[in-house]
């Protein structure tokens, strides 16, 4: 799993970072001054692979061979440290890459 940074982003009006290559990856929502942020990080393949909500909870997108998505990992509470709960697409489980 090959994660990828752009230097190049910019923020715009509604303080939301996009990539050079348009991908939304840091989105600040600020009601009363809590800059509640939320991160999106993506492989090579533009795949999505993390979003770390403003409660610091991570989900993890799986996808197979020809990167169409077929699970997505979350913990069932922020609490429980290695406790997950899958949502899976698709009719078979497919070779993760």
């Amino acid at each position: 799993m090959t994660k990828w940074a752009d230097p190049t982003s910019k923020t715009d009006a509604l303080n939301r970072l996009r990539s050079s290559r348009g991908r939304l990856w840091k989105e600040i929502v600020d009601p009363a001054g809590f800059a509640l942020t939320t991160i999106t990080t993506y492989d090579l393949h533009n795949d999505k692979l993390t979003v770390t909500n403003p409660r610091t909870v991570l989900a993890s997108f799986n996808y197979d061979d020809l990167n169409h998505l077929y699970r997505i990992d979350y913990p069932t509470t922020s609490t429980e440290a290695g406790s997950l709960a899958s949502s899976k697409f698709g009719k078979s489980s497919p070779t993760a890459k």
